[in-house]
């Protein structure tokens, strides 16, 4: 038997117990209860995280203004910092990396909220599939 016959008679086993199990009546409310729970933790995860990464977004815009102030201009990188005068170096550095922080904290919170969310969506996707499918089944059982 060659390597490739082994593999998609595995794939094709493999997709015909996923299917028995998903149009079952236990494996579609499976899957809709894990889609329904996936779904709310990204919600809420979202609504904390948010919170949390929103007021430190307001700090760290807070210290990049005081900084744009005393440079009269718009602040983009750390190296405009050293054209400060010395007092102002640290603060503008600080300023730097808190908004790079805040930038990493918001994108890392929408990654998480974004795989939650669309993998609870699959799952209630084929909750529906195997609901419907399983339907003929049902209705033949006398």
């Amino acid at each position: 038997m060659s390597f490739f016959s082994f593999f998609f008679d595995s794939v094709s086993t493999t997709i015909t117990h996923a299917w028995r199990l998903a149009t079952s009546e236990k494996g579609y409310s499976a899957l809709f209860k894990a889609g329904i729970v996936l779904v709310s933790a990204s919600m809420l995860a979202i609504a904390q995280a948010g919170a949390i990464v929103y007021s430190s977004d307001i700090e760290s815009h807070r210290a990049k203004f005081e900084v744009e102030a005393v440079l009269k201009g718009d602040l983009e990188n750390a190296s405009q910092c050293f054209a400060l005068p010395v007092e102002h170096v640290a603060k503008c550095r600080s300023a730097v990396y808190e908004l790079a922080q805040v930038n990493a904290a918001w994108e890392l919170t929408l990654r998480i909220f974004e795989g939650c969310f669309r993998l609870g969506s699959i799952l209630l996707g084929l909750s529906i599939v195997g609901f419907v499918a399983g339907v003929p089944k049902q209705i033949a059982q006398p």
